[in-house]
């Protein structure tokens, strides 16, 4: 999500949102983190590198969680706010017969995040999603850099 401050001063919100990290494996993960350009929209072109921040980690394996992170958004900047998540353990069973004989697992790769009181709570005055910089992300237009995501 991108997210795009339209005022003179940096502002820092709340996020709040649920997620899950289940796994039983070990490698069980959640978190967010927020990537902060180097320079500002009015200089888009003179973007040369994202500085990404850790704003909340779940460490643990649990089936659903809720959960907050601070955000900072500083003055005339664009962000962007990456949710991550581990697969999702559904089901472990034995298949007798076929390719797949054997133990087999099975894993949702579907990242179950949501963000609440986002309007209300988040995007609130000078803060507005950024949906040209979502669309160059979403459509991967072969850029070499992620910065350039930014230009």
């Amino acid at each position: 999500m991108f997210v795009k401050n339209t005022t003179s001063k940096d502002i820092i919100r709340t996020l709040n949102f649920v997620s899950t990290s289940y796994w039983s494996s070990g490698y069980e993960r959640a978190g967010t983190f927020v990537g902060t350009p180097d320079n500002t929209n009015a200089s888009k072109s003179r973007i040369s590198k994202i500085m990404w921040k850790n704003t909340y980690k779940q460490t643990s394996s649990n089936n659903k969680f809720a959960a907050s992170g601070n955000v900072e958004i500083q003055a005339g900047k664009t962000v962007a706010v990456l949710f991550y998540t581990s697969p999702y353990l559904d089901s472990s069973k034995k298949i007798s017969e076929g390719m797949l004989s054997g133990d087999v697992h099975i894993y949702s790769q579907f990242i179950p995040w949501g963000i609440y009181n986002i309007r209300s709570n988040f995007l609130t005055t000078g803060l507005e999603v950024d949906v040209e910089g979502a669309l160059k992300a979403w459509q991967c237009p072969g850029l070499d850099a992620v910065h350039k995501i930014w230009h």
